[in-house]
C-alpha cells in the first residue's frame, strides 16, 4: 500500500532549517533545491524559493554560507585531482589560479580612452569612460577587424556567433 502524501505544504510553513538543508543537498543551486523540496511535498518553484530567501536577510546570509561550503567542497575535490597529478585538473587549476604566472586562456587587456581628443566628436570620451572593460574589448576587437587585424576578443566573438570568422582563418579556436 502506498501512503498518500496529502496536500502540499506552502513555503511559508516550512522551517528555515528545511530550506537550508535542501539548499545544502543541492549545492546552493536554487532549481535543484526547489526540486528537492517538491519531492518532500512542499509546493515551491525556483524563483519563489529564491525570493523567499532573499526577502529575509538572516536566511539569505545562511544560504550564502551554504553556497560557499559547496564551492569549498568542489575546490577540495579539484585540489585532490591536482595532488594526484590529474592533467585536466592541473590545467584547469593553473588556468584559473596562476594567471599571474602566465597561465590561462584569456588575454588581460586594459583599454583606456585616447589621450588626444582633437579628432573625437563631442562627448565621445565621456561615452568611452562609461563602458565596461568587456565592452571596451568588444569595441577594440571590432575596430581591429575593420583594419583587417585580430582583436583581443576575436576568437571568443566568433565562437559565440557574434561575428563571422575572418577570411584568413587566424581566429579559429584550437
Amino acid at each position: 500500500m502506498s501512503k498518500k502524501m496529502g496536500r502540499p505544504k506552502k513555503l511559508a510553513d516550512v522551517s528555515d532549517e528545511t530550506i537550508l538543508e535542501a539548499l545544502g543537498d543541492a549545492g546552493g543551486i536554487w532549481a535543484h533545491a526547489a526540486s528537492i523540496l517538491r519531492s518532500r511535498n512542499i509546493d515551491v518553484g525556483r524563483l519563489t524559493l529564491r525570493r523567499h530567501v532573499e526577502e529575509r536577510p538572516d536566511l539569505l546570509e545562511r544560504a550564502r554560507e551554504v553556497k560557499e561550503a559547496a564551492k569549498d567542497f568542489a575546490e577540495g575535490i579539484l585540489w585532490n585531482g591536482v595532488r594526484k597529478g590529474n592533467g585536466t585538473d592541473v590545467r584547469y587549476y593553473l588556468s584559473t589560479q596562476a594567471r599571474d604566472r602566465g597561465f590561462g586562456h584569456q588575454v588581460e587587456a586594459k583599454i583606456t580612452a585616447p589621450e588626444r581628443t582633437d579628432d573625437c566628436p563631442p562627448g565621445f570620451i565621456n561615452f568611452i569612460n562609461t563602458l565596461s572593460q568587456d565592452e571596451l574589448r568588444v569595441l577594440h576587437t571590432l575596430g581591429m577587424r575593420a583594419r583587417g587585424k585580430k582583436g583581443v576578443m576575436d576568437d571568443e566573438m566568433v565562437a559565440r556567433g557574434l561575428v563571422p570568422p575572418r577570411a584568413d582563418g587566424k581566429n579559429l579556436p584550437l
